[in-house]
This record gives C-alpha cells, structure tokens and sequence, in this order.
C-alpha cells in the first residue's frame, strides 16, 4: 500500500488507479494500471506500508495500529530509485503525461 504525503499541508492520501489529491491540492498521485507502479506529484514523498500486515493491524484495534506506526512498519519510498515502484514529478501534468506513456 502506498501513501502521498503532502509537504505543505501534511496530508495523508491513500494511492489508488483514480487520481487522487491533498487538502490543499499542491500534490496528488494515483497507481498506474499495473497496480504496483504509481505516479506522484508536487511538494511530497511517498510511504508504503505492507498490506497485509496494515490490513490486520487496523482490523483489531487503535491500539495496536498506533503500535504498528511506533515499531517502524512503514517506510518512505524514494522516487526514482531503482525497485521503488514511485516516480515524482513536479507537476500534475507530467504524472498524468508519465501515466498516459506507460499504458
């Protein structure tokens, strides 16, 4: 799973095939078709977390979420690094370029 982390107003957004925005809409992204590829744009960094072990996590308690954060499950993803799966752009436009390319 992949998260866009907005650096100017700390938003949180969740990946998926549709495109997707921050609050403040400053950066966005969305998965490519292939579902393990994404695009990403604006001020941000992407952060993957492992599904499954997110998925059991958040299916029992707050708690134990909050304690799967503190133990360091999640990692941020540097775009453009070989194996990341993430490529960052500056803007909207030239993901949705990117994405448009790689169907």
């Amino acid at each position: 799973m992949k998260f866009v982390v907005c650096n100017k107003c700390m938003d949180w957004v969740k990946l998926c095939r549709k495109e997707r925005t921050c609050v403040c809409g400053k950066s966005g992204g969305k998965y490519l078709k292939d579902d393990l590829n994404a695009v990403i744009w604006g001020p941000s960094f992407a952060v993957g977390v492992d599904n499954h072990q997110f998925t059991r996590a958040a299916k029992s308690r707050m708690d134990v979420l909050r304690r799967f954060y503190l133990r360091g499950e999640w990692w941020i993803i540097q775009a453009g690094v070989l194996g990341s799966h993430v490529e960052h752009f500056k803007t909207r436009k030239a993901a949705m370029k990117r994405a448009e390319e790689k169907r």
